[in-house]
């Protein structure tokens, strides 16, 4: 059972909590989740949003989730979350402000 948010989940909660919980975990590459339990860019927002990735065996994602995806990468000016996530050099450190700029971004949206 997915727990029940305290405000409405908007982008920018979403990226909000996201960060969090990569703060929270640790932040990984080249995988969702590893074996300590760290996460990537993607599988912050999905437990960030109530999933549970070691229960998952599909991931699918709500809407929401592929929306701020979508607001991710326009941030990122990439095409793919996980491939900016996954490239070499890459810091949590970054993951943490683009998720930070895009709940900011769309603050207004809210």
């Amino acid at each position: 059972m997915k727990p029940q948010p305290t405000q409405p989940t908007t982008i920018s909660t979403l990226c909000l909590r996201a960060a969090d919980v990569i703060r929270e975990r640790g932040w990984c590459q080249e995988t969702c989740m590893d074996e300590k339990g760290s996460v990537c860019l993607l599988g912050a927002l999905l437990t960030a949003d109530g999933i549970d990735l070691l229960a998952a065996e599909v991931v699918s994602c709500s809407y929401l989730e592929r929306v701020t995806e979508r607001a991710i990468e326009r941030h990122i000016n990439h095409d793919s979350v996980p491939g900016w996530n996954d490239k070499e050099g890459r810091t949590v450190e970054e993951v943490i402000a683009v998720l930070e700029a895009t709940a900011w971004e769309n603050a207004a949206v809210a």
